[in-house]
């Protein structure tokens, strides 16, 4: 399935999605039957393990993991971060509105004039 055949399928039925999100369900290998049912019974698809690209030998599972980052002289710490993580070496890869959030954070404590930062995720 291409991610063009995915689009018809998805415009087909008047229903809008991200290009990232059509990109992906080609890239996963999703066939375009499966588009159309899922599209029209409301059904979410369920995430593929991925290999990962720091060891190339683990996928990677849903998880939780603690992330800093650092901006200029701010460091934050979040912990509890729902993402995608390694089973073998534990590397992060948390989803775009995630990590969207989070460099939205550090950013704010960086104009604030935060140092260092701990908290837990949230939304």
């Amino acid at each position: 399935m291409t991610s063009s055949s995915v689009e018809q399928s998805v415009h087909a039925y008047q229903i809008v999605h991200q290009r990232h999100a059509i990109e992906r369900i080609a890239q996963r290998g999703i066939r375009e039957e499966d588009v159309e049912h899922l599209l029209l019974a409301g059904e979410t698809i369920k995430e593929k393990a991925m290999k990962c690209v720091i060891c190339k030998q683990g996928e990677t599972q849903s998880g939780t993991t603690t992330m800093t980052l650092e901006k200029d002289t701010t460091t934050v710490i979040f912990k509890k971060v729902p993402t995608e993580v390694c089973e073998t070496c534990s590397e992060a890869y948390p989803d775009a509105a995630t990590t969207r959030h989070l460099l939205h954070v550090v950013e704010e404590a960086a104009r604030a004039g935060v140092q260092v930062d701990v908290r837990s995720y949230a939304a």
